[in-house]
C-alpha cells in the first residue's frame, strides 16, 4: 500500500503545499510578493524594496569591477 492511498494523510501535504504557494514563496506576476500579500495588500513596499536593493547591487558591482580594472591598469606599468 503507498503511503498517499489515504484521503487523511494527502489532506495535510495539500494544505502545506497551499500555504507555502500563496504565502510564502515570491511569485514574478505579483512583483516579487506572494499571493497572500497581493490579495491582502500587506506586502505593497516590497517591490520599492526590491527595486532599492537591486540599484545598490548594481552600484556594488560597477565599483567592484572599477577597482578590479584599476588593478590590471597598475599591472601593466
Amino acid at each position: 500500500m503507498c503511503a498517499l492511498d489515504s484521503i487523511a494523510t494527502v489532506r495535510p501535504l495539500v494544505a502545506f503545499y497551499v500555504d507555502e504557494q500563496n504565502g510564502v514563496l515570491p511569485h514574478s506576476a505579483f512583483r516579487g510578493q506572494t499571493p497572500d500579500e497581493t490579495y491582502f495588500g500587506t506586502g505593497d513596499a516590497l517591490p520599492a524594496d526590491l527595486t532599492s536593493r537591486a540599484a545598490a547591487a548594481r552600484l556594488a558591482r560597477l565599483q567592484a569591477n572599477r577597482g578590479h580594472h584599476e588593478l590590471l591598469l597598475r599591472k601593466r606599468v
